[in-house]
């Protein structure tokens, strides 16, 4: 027996898998050459404030990439 929504069929995701491992291996290559291209656009500037790190005053900065990951996580 299938449940119906407005004519449509809806499928039940398998337990205990997220769905953003089922990506394809050509959409990982795209997410990949996406990352790839933002740290070289950026580069220059991440360089920069990893200089501004090394200050006391900003030494917690090395943290912040954790935190805005588990922040977006």
């Amino acid at each position: 027996m299938s449940d119906a929504v407005s004519g449509l069929e809806v499928r039940a995701k398998a337990p205990g898998k997220p769905t953003s491992w089922r990506m394809r291996p050509w959409q990982w290559a795209v997410v990949a050459v996406t990352a790839l291209l933002l740290v070289l656009i950026f580069f220059d500037g991440l360089r920069l404030m990893a200089a501004w790190w090394e200050r006391e005053e900003y030494s917690h900065g090395y943290m912040l990439p954790f935190v805005a990951a588990f922040l977006v996580w």
